[in-house]
């Protein structure tokens, strides 16, 4: 939980109602994954938030992955 609680705070600096997609790597904290963090309604808070499992850097994911 407290792990979720770290990347929401992180991903909501980086919000600012442009950018809708953030993501977070863990692997600092002892983890091995990564957090996508998404802000829906571009309010500038996280609504949801994927764990992509292996994912350790941000070039694990590129924004053409991303299909909605």
């Amino acid at each position: 939980m407290a792990r979720m609680a770290t990347t929401t705070t992180a991903a909501d600096l980086v919000f600012d109602q442009t950018v809708k997609y953030y993501f977070y790597d863990n692997t600092n904290a002892g983890a091995d994954n990564g957090y996508l963090v998404i802000d829906q309604d571009l309010d500038g808070t996280s609504d949801d938030v994927i764990i992509i499992v292996g994912a350790t850097a941000s070039t694990d994911l590129v924004f053409g992955d991303i299909i909605v």
